[in-house]
């Protein structure tokens, strides 16, 4: 059997994702990579065949999007080029996470395509929203992949065919310990637009891994790292802490280990909001956004006890199950 395993490439969520499905979905055949909007810093477990330029969001450095850069970087034409030539029938089995050429193209050629992907989760109506929607993001939730099937991951089972998040093995075997670390990993903000908040703290030692920095260097009580694999996951599982972005994947590792949370809504990024919503309602320490009361929020969060946890259950075997029973 022939997979087309197609991932939407802006922020590292979905390649965490594809780093547990892909190896499960080669014991059942040949399995090839789709990447679009190519915006992430981890590693696949096998190479991409296909990247493509696709829809996607270049990150900023004071809390949002660069709607600019992201702006000139999208070429329609290259994308309906991309689309028309693909070879979509070479495969026997499509699985996408939140990829849009392929979705569309499986739509014109009425093929089927399984979504397996945290934002088919808001195709439904009882995920929780923010108290003021933007209901030109939420068509384009519903229609900027859609797929046949949909089985989608949150924070909790919501709704049917929602579950919960898929952690990756290195967390769940990982040695889980507890220092005066506290890993920072806010892809939207830069390292020097966050340290002078975080150095009136000098008895925490902050761990920034930051998309802006290419040589890791030390302030006094700050280390500055790119985005590395293994680092971050050592540095996640002995920290005490960890501030991130209202996005999916590192909240749920950071529940999913006990770690106290803080988590920043990246600005103009209604899924974020959305994901805000939930946090909220499960007692996560969530700011809107990053601006000059960061300081304030800090102060208040260390001085909050609270700390969530819950071990959600290994499903990946199971879920690929249900995509092959799907096709």
């Amino acid at each position: 059997m022939k997979i087309l395993y197609a991932i939407q490439g802006t922020g590292n969520g979905h390649i965490t994702r594809a780093q547990v499905f892909i190896p499960l979905l080669q014991k059942h055949g040949e399995v090839d990579v789709l990447v679009s909007s190519i915006d992430h810093d981890l590693a696949l477990p096998i190479q991409a065949k296909f990247k493509i330029n696709g829809l996607g969001f270049i990150f900023g450095k004071k809390g949002g999007i660069n709607y600019w850069k992201s702006f000139w970087r999208f070429k329609i034409i290259r994308f309906l080029i991309d689309m028309y030539r693909f070879p979509i029938d070479d495969y026997d089995l499509i699985v996408n996470d939140f990829e849009p050429l392929t979705a569309w193209k499986c739509a014109l050629k009425k093929k089927h395509i399984i979504g397996l992907s945290h934002h088919g989760a808001y195709l439904s109506k009882k995920v929780p929203r923010p108290q003021n929607k933007d209901w030109f993001t939420e068509m384009v939730l519903k229609y900027h992949s859609t797929c046949n099937r949909n089985f989608s991951f949150h924070f909790q089972a919501y709704d049917q065919d929602i579950f919960t998040p898929i952690i990756r093995q290195e967390i769940r075997s990982g040695e889980v310990k507890t220092t005066n670390r506290i890993v920072v990993y806010v892809p939207s903000i830069s390292a020097e637009n966050l340290i002078p908040y975080l150095e009136k703290f000098p008895e925490f030692k902050f761990i920034i891994f930051c998309k802006h920095t290419q040589k890791p260097y030390q302030t006094a009580n700050a280390e500055v790292h790119h985005i590395e694999q293994k680092k971050y996951i050592h540095e996640l599982l002995s920290s005490f802490a960890v501030i991130c972005n209202s996005g999916f994947e590192s909240p749920s590792e950071a529940i999913f280990l006990g770690k106290k949370l803080m988590c920043i809504t990246m600005k103009g990024q209604y899924e974020q909001r959305c994901n805000a919503a939930a946090l909220k309602q499960m007692g996560i320490y969530v700011i809107d956004k990053f601006d000059k009361d960061f300081g304030k929020h800090l102060e208040d969060w260390f001085q909050n006890p609270s700390i969530i946890q819950h071990q959600f259950p290994d499903i990946s075997e199971q879920m690929i199950d249900m995509v092959l029973a799907a096709k």
